[in-house]
Protein backbone atom coordinates (compact mmCIF):
# COMPACT_ATOMS: atom_id res chain seq x y z
CA UNK A 1 0.00 0.00 0.00
CA UNK A 2 1.35 3.49 -1.07
CA UNK A 3 1.95 5.64 2.50
CA UNK A 4 -0.71 8.98 2.82
CA UNK A 5 -0.32 11.53 1.06
CA UNK A 6 -0.03 13.79 4.08
CA UNK A 7 2.77 14.08 7.22
CA UNK A 8 2.13 11.99 10.25
CA UNK A 9 4.47 13.23 12.90
CA UNK A 10 2.93 11.93 15.71
CA UNK A 11 3.38 8.98 17.52
CA UNK A 12 0.44 8.74 19.33
CA UNK A 13 -1.59 8.49 15.83
CA UNK A 14 -1.62 5.30 13.61
CA UNK A 15 -2.39 4.88 10.03
CA UNK A 16 -4.30 2.48 8.00
CA UNK A 17 -5.91 1.61 4.65
CA UNK A 18 -9.24 0.63 4.60
CA UNK A 19 -8.91 -2.77 4.49
CA UNK A 20 -7.12 -3.43 7.95
CA UNK A 21 -10.39 -1.43 9.86
CA UNK A 22 -11.79 -4.54 11.20
CA UNK A 23 -8.50 -5.04 13.00
CA UNK A 24 -7.87 -1.85 13.94
CA UNK A 25 -10.98 -2.04 15.85
CA UNK A 26 -10.98 -5.54 18.30
CA UNK A 27 -6.55 -4.38 18.12
CA UNK A 28 -7.23 -0.99 19.27
CA UNK A 29 -10.08 -0.61 21.83
CA UNK A 30 -11.87 2.94 22.49
CA UNK A 31 -9.63 4.57 19.90
CA UNK A 32 -10.89 7.10 17.40
CA UNK A 33 -10.80 7.66 14.12
CA UNK A 34 -10.23 9.67 11.30
CA UNK A 35 -11.91 8.88 7.99
CA UNK A 36 -9.57 10.97 5.24
CA UNK A 37 -11.79 10.93 2.17
CA UNK A 38 -15.23 11.12 1.20
CA UNK A 39 -15.84 9.09 -2.39
CA UNK A 40 -16.97 5.46 -2.40
CA UNK A 41 -14.33 3.99 -0.21
CA UNK A 42 -14.93 6.77 2.40
CA UNK A 43 -18.32 5.69 2.48
CA UNK A 44 -17.68 2.56 2.91
CA UNK A 45 -14.95 3.21 5.82
CA UNK A 46 -17.91 4.75 7.34
CA UNK A 47 -20.31 2.42 7.14
CA UNK A 48 -18.01 -0.28 8.27
CA UNK A 49 -16.87 1.69 11.38
CA UNK A 50 -21.06 1.88 12.41
CA UNK A 51 -21.14 -1.52 11.61
CA UNK A 52 -18.26 -2.90 14.16
CA UNK A 53 -20.14 -0.89 17.06
CA UNK A 54 -17.86 2.55 17.04
CA UNK A 55 -20.25 5.09 18.07
CA UNK A 56 -20.33 8.18 15.44
CA UNK A 57 -19.16 10.97 18.44
CA UNK A 58 -15.44 8.72 18.24
CA UNK A 59 -15.21 9.69 14.29
CA UNK A 60 -13.84 12.13 12.22
CA UNK A 61 -15.02 12.15 8.62
CA UNK A 62 -13.23 14.39 6.16
CA UNK A 63 -14.72 15.97 3.19
CA UNK A 64 -12.06 17.97 1.07
CA UNK A 65 -14.94 17.85 -1.37
CA UNK A 66 -18.54 16.59 -1.46
CA UNK A 67 -20.13 14.56 -3.96
CA UNK A 68 -23.17 12.90 -5.48
CA UNK A 69 -23.77 9.12 -4.67
CA UNK A 70 -26.43 7.08 -7.01
CA UNK A 71 -28.46 5.24 -4.61
CA UNK A 72 -28.27 1.54 -5.79
CA UNK A 73 -31.96 0.50 -5.35
CA UNK A 74 -32.93 2.76 -7.44
CA UNK A 75 -31.34 2.15 -10.40
CA UNK A 76 -29.21 -0.90 -10.47
CA UNK A 77 -32.49 -3.55 -9.88
CA UNK A 78 -34.18 -5.52 -12.71
CA UNK A 79 -37.19 -3.54 -11.56
CA UNK A 80 -36.13 0.34 -11.42
CA UNK A 81 -33.26 -0.25 -14.49
CA UNK A 82 -35.27 1.02 -17.05
CA UNK A 83 -37.81 3.56 -15.24
CA UNK A 84 -34.88 5.16 -14.17
CA UNK A 85 -32.82 5.36 -17.12
CA UNK A 86 -36.06 6.73 -18.42
CA UNK A 87 -36.30 8.95 -15.62
CA UNK A 88 -32.63 10.02 -16.36
CA UNK A 89 -33.39 11.00 -20.05
CA UNK A 90 -36.54 13.27 -18.95
CA UNK A 91 -34.50 14.91 -16.76
CA UNK A 92 -32.38 15.68 -19.18
CA UNK A 93 -34.59 16.79 -21.68
CA UNK A 94 -36.43 19.00 -18.92
CA UNK A 95 -33.02 20.73 -17.72
CA UNK A 96 -30.54 23.27 -19.15
CA UNK A 97 -27.55 22.27 -17.19
CA UNK A 98 -25.94 19.60 -15.58
CA UNK A 99 -26.31 21.25 -11.81
CA UNK A 100 -30.00 21.54 -12.70
CA UNK A 101 -30.27 18.01 -13.77
CA UNK A 102 -28.48 16.75 -10.66
CA UNK A 103 -30.68 18.43 -8.44
CA UNK A 104 -34.03 17.61 -10.22
CA UNK A 105 -32.43 13.66 -9.79
CA UNK A 106 -32.25 14.51 -6.64
CA UNK A 107 -35.59 16.02 -6.16
CA UNK A 108 -37.90 13.12 -7.73
CA UNK A 109 -39.68 10.50 -6.11
CA UNK A 110 -37.23 7.56 -5.65
CA UNK A 111 -34.51 9.64 -6.40
CA UNK A 112 -31.72 8.19 -8.29
CA UNK A 113 -28.64 10.19 -6.34
CA UNK A 114 -28.40 11.87 -3.32
CA UNK A 115 -25.67 13.89 -1.12
CA UNK A 116 -24.76 14.27 2.64
CA UNK A 117 -25.55 17.83 2.85
CA UNK A 118 -28.84 19.21 1.36
CA UNK A 119 -26.78 22.95 1.97
CA UNK A 120 -24.01 21.67 -0.13
CA UNK A 121 -24.37 21.34 -3.94
CA UNK A 122 -21.39 18.39 -4.79
CA UNK A 123 -18.87 19.09 -7.94
CA UNK A 124 -18.01 16.03 -7.72
CA UNK A 125 -19.24 12.54 -9.17
CA UNK A 126 -17.53 9.07 -9.81
CA UNK A 127 -20.39 6.85 -9.55
CA UNK A 128 -20.19 6.28 -5.93
CA UNK A 129 -23.07 4.16 -4.88
CA UNK A 130 -24.80 3.06 -1.91
CA UNK A 131 -27.41 1.84 -0.75
CA UNK A 132 -30.95 3.83 0.31
CA UNK A 133 -30.37 2.78 4.09
CA UNK A 134 -27.04 3.68 4.60
CA UNK A 135 -28.17 7.39 3.93
CA UNK A 136 -28.93 8.12 7.42
CA UNK A 137 -26.10 6.11 8.93
CA UNK A 138 -23.54 8.47 6.68
CA UNK A 139 -25.56 11.71 7.58
CA UNK A 140 -25.27 10.53 11.63
CA UNK A 141 -21.68 11.53 11.89
CA UNK A 142 -21.59 15.23 13.25
CA UNK A 143 -17.71 15.94 13.01
CA UNK A 144 -17.91 16.67 8.93
CA UNK A 145 -14.50 18.45 8.76
CA UNK A 146 -14.85 20.76 5.40
CA UNK A 147 -11.36 22.79 5.33
CA UNK A 148 -9.79 20.78 2.00
CA UNK A 149 -7.25 18.04 2.63
CA UNK A 150 -5.18 17.28 5.34
CA UNK A 151 -1.70 18.41 4.85
CA UNK A 152 0.07 17.35 8.56
CA UNK A 153 -0.41 15.62 11.81
CA UNK A 154 1.37 17.20 14.28
CA UNK A 155 1.45 17.46 18.38
CA UNK A 156 -2.10 16.40 18.65
CA UNK A 157 -3.39 19.07 15.87
CA UNK A 158 -4.25 17.87 12.35
CA UNK A 159 -3.29 20.75 9.77
CA UNK A 160 -5.76 20.90 6.85
CA UNK A 161 -5.88 23.64 4.00
CA UNK A 162 -7.78 25.75 5.20
CA UNK A 163 -7.47 25.37 9.47
CA UNK A 164 -6.62 23.08 11.90
CA UNK A 165 -8.44 20.63 13.93
CA UNK A 166 -7.39 19.30 17.72
CA UNK A 167 -7.64 15.55 18.35
CA UNK A 168 -7.94 13.06 20.76
CA UNK A 169 -4.39 11.67 22.39
CA UNK A 170 -5.27 8.14 20.81
CA UNK A 171 -6.36 8.39 17.20
CA UNK A 172 -6.18 5.98 13.91
CA UNK A 173 -6.36 7.93 10.57
CA UNK A 174 -7.70 5.69 7.87
CA UNK A 175 -6.39 6.57 4.18
CA UNK A 176 -9.29 7.22 2.08
CA UNK A 177 -7.71 9.53 -0.54
CA UNK A 178 -6.24 7.62 -3.73
CA UNK A 179 -8.04 8.16 -6.59
CA UNK A 180 -9.09 4.78 -7.79
CA UNK A 181 -9.70 5.00 -11.03
CA UNK A 182 -6.37 8.09 -12.44
CA UNK A 183 -7.95 10.61 -15.12
CA UNK A 184 -5.86 10.03 -18.31
CA UNK A 185 -6.17 11.95 -21.44
CA UNK A 186 -8.36 9.05 -24.26
CA UNK A 187 -5.52 7.99 -26.60
CA UNK A 188 -7.02 5.60 -29.90
CA UNK A 189 -7.91 2.57 -28.94
CA UNK A 190 -6.44 0.63 -31.84
CA UNK A 191 -3.20 2.07 -32.93
CA UNK A 192 0.11 0.11 -34.30
CA UNK A 193 -1.02 -3.16 -33.96
CA UNK A 194 -1.69 -2.95 -30.15
CA UNK A 195 -5.15 -1.99 -28.40
CA UNK A 196 -4.75 0.15 -25.14
CA UNK A 197 -7.97 -0.98 -23.18
CA UNK A 198 -9.73 2.23 -22.01
CA UNK A 199 -13.63 2.11 -21.07
CA UNK A 200 -15.96 2.52 -24.28
CA UNK A 201 -19.22 2.19 -21.67
CA UNK A 202 -20.02 4.03 -18.12
CA UNK A 203 -18.53 2.93 -15.43
CA UNK A 204 -18.43 -0.60 -17.42
CA UNK A 205 -14.54 -1.57 -17.96
CA UNK A 206 -14.81 -5.25 -18.01
CA UNK A 207 -17.94 -4.94 -20.41
CA UNK A 208 -15.73 -2.33 -22.03
CA UNK A 209 -13.20 -4.88 -22.65
CA UNK A 210 -15.06 -7.55 -24.15
CA UNK A 211 -16.73 -4.41 -26.63
CA UNK A 212 -13.26 -3.84 -27.67
CA UNK A 213 -12.00 -7.52 -28.06
CA UNK A 214 -15.53 -8.24 -30.07
CA UNK A 215 -14.82 -5.19 -32.36
CA UNK A 216 -11.30 -6.59 -33.06
CA UNK A 217 -12.30 -10.09 -33.91
CA UNK A 218 -15.17 -8.91 -36.27
CA UNK A 219 -14.51 -5.44 -37.50
CA UNK A 220 -11.10 -5.12 -40.41
CA UNK A 221 -10.20 -1.71 -40.62
CA UNK A 222 -9.00 -0.08 -37.46
CA UNK A 223 -10.22 3.57 -38.30
CA UNK A 224 -13.75 2.04 -37.91
CA UNK A 225 -12.47 0.02 -35.01
CA UNK A 226 -11.47 3.41 -33.71
CA UNK A 227 -14.80 4.77 -34.59
CA UNK A 228 -16.87 2.39 -33.15
CA UNK A 229 -14.61 2.56 -30.05
CA UNK A 230 -15.32 5.88 -28.80
CA UNK A 231 -13.48 6.30 -25.46
CA UNK A 232 -15.95 6.81 -22.68
CA UNK A 233 -13.19 8.64 -19.60
CA UNK A 234 -14.74 8.41 -16.19
CA UNK A 235 -16.32 11.10 -14.64
CA UNK A 236 -14.87 13.29 -12.25
CA UNK A 237 -16.87 16.17 -11.88
CA UNK A 238 -20.73 16.51 -12.58
CA UNK A 239 -20.27 17.92 -15.89
CA UNK A 240 -17.76 15.16 -17.02
CA UNK A 241 -20.68 12.43 -16.13
CA UNK A 242 -23.26 14.25 -18.75
CA UNK A 243 -19.83 13.92 -21.30
CA UNK A 244 -19.74 10.33 -20.48
CA UNK A 245 -23.27 9.68 -21.25
CA UNK A 246 -23.09 11.53 -24.47
CA UNK A 247 -20.15 9.30 -25.42
CA UNK A 248 -21.90 6.08 -24.57
CA UNK A 249 -24.16 7.10 -26.38
CA UNK A 250 -22.61 7.68 -29.50
CA UNK A 251 -20.55 4.32 -28.53
CA UNK A 252 -24.06 2.98 -28.84
CA UNK A 253 -25.26 4.32 -31.88
CA UNK A 254 -22.51 2.66 -33.61
CA UNK A 255 -22.45 -0.39 -31.60
CA UNK A 256 -26.16 -0.65 -33.14
CA UNK A 257 -24.87 -1.09 -36.39
CA UNK A 258 -21.86 -3.47 -36.44
CA UNK A 259 -22.22 -5.54 -33.03
CA UNK A 260 -25.99 -5.06 -31.83
CA UNK A 261 -26.04 -8.73 -31.69
CA UNK A 262 -23.43 -9.66 -29.07
CA UNK A 263 -24.33 -6.23 -27.00
CA UNK A 264 -27.75 -8.05 -26.71
CA UNK A 265 -26.04 -11.24 -25.58
CA UNK A 266 -23.32 -10.17 -23.39
CA UNK A 267 -24.07 -11.37 -19.87
CA UNK A 268 -21.23 -8.40 -18.91
CA UNK A 269 -23.75 -6.14 -20.07
CA UNK A 270 -25.20 -3.80 -17.19
CA UNK A 271 -28.63 -4.46 -18.49
CA UNK A 272 -28.40 -8.29 -18.52
CA UNK A 273 -30.20 -9.07 -15.80
CA UNK A 274 -32.82 -7.13 -16.72
CA UNK A 275 -35.76 -8.95 -18.14
CA UNK A 276 -36.27 -8.73 -22.60
CA UNK A 277 -39.84 -7.57 -22.02
CA UNK A 278 -38.55 -5.03 -19.91
CA UNK A 279 -36.03 -3.52 -21.97
CA UNK A 280 -38.23 -4.01 -25.25
CA UNK A 281 -41.33 -1.97 -23.23
CA UNK A 282 -38.71 0.48 -22.48
CA UNK A 283 -37.62 0.94 -26.15
CA UNK A 284 -40.69 0.65 -27.68
CA UNK A 285 -43.12 1.08 -25.46
CA UNK A 286 -44.56 5.07 -24.18
CA UNK A 287 -40.93 5.46 -22.52
CA UNK A 288 -39.37 5.41 -26.17
CA UNK A 289 -36.01 5.53 -24.04
CA UNK A 290 -34.07 5.43 -26.75
CA UNK A 291 -35.70 8.42 -28.64
CA UNK A 292 -35.03 10.11 -25.32
CA UNK A 293 -31.22 9.49 -25.34
CA UNK A 294 -31.19 10.80 -29.04
CA UNK A 295 -33.04 13.74 -28.59
CA UNK A 296 -30.58 14.94 -25.34
CA UNK A 297 -27.91 14.14 -27.60
CA UNK A 298 -29.57 16.51 -30.23
CA UNK A 299 -29.49 19.06 -27.41
CA UNK A 300 -25.72 18.22 -26.45
CA UNK A 301 -25.16 19.10 -30.10
CA UNK A 302 -26.91 22.12 -30.99
CA UNK A 303 -25.62 23.94 -27.81
CA UNK A 304 -29.42 23.94 -25.77
CA UNK A 305 -28.00 21.68 -23.16
CA UNK A 306 -24.66 23.83 -21.15
CA UNK A 307 -22.08 21.13 -21.30
CA UNK A 308 -19.05 21.03 -23.78
CA UNK A 309 -18.48 18.35 -25.63
CA UNK A 310 -15.18 17.65 -27.75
Amino acid sequence: MRPPPFEINDSSVLTVPVNDVPKMVESHPGIDFVVAGAGKTGADAILELLRLGIHSSRIIWVIPNDSWYYIREDLFSPESFVPALTRIMNTFLESNSCEETFLKLEGTPNSIITRLDQNILPKVFKGATICRSEISKLRSIDRMIRLGRIVRIENGIMELEKGNICLTNYSCVIDCTANGIQMRKPVPIFCDKKIILQPIQTFQPVYSAALIAYVETHIPNEVTQNNICRVVSYPAGVEDYIKTLYDAHKVLKALKVNCMRFVRKSRLNMASGVPRWRLLWGVFGPSDFLGRFIKFAERVDNGSYDVTVE
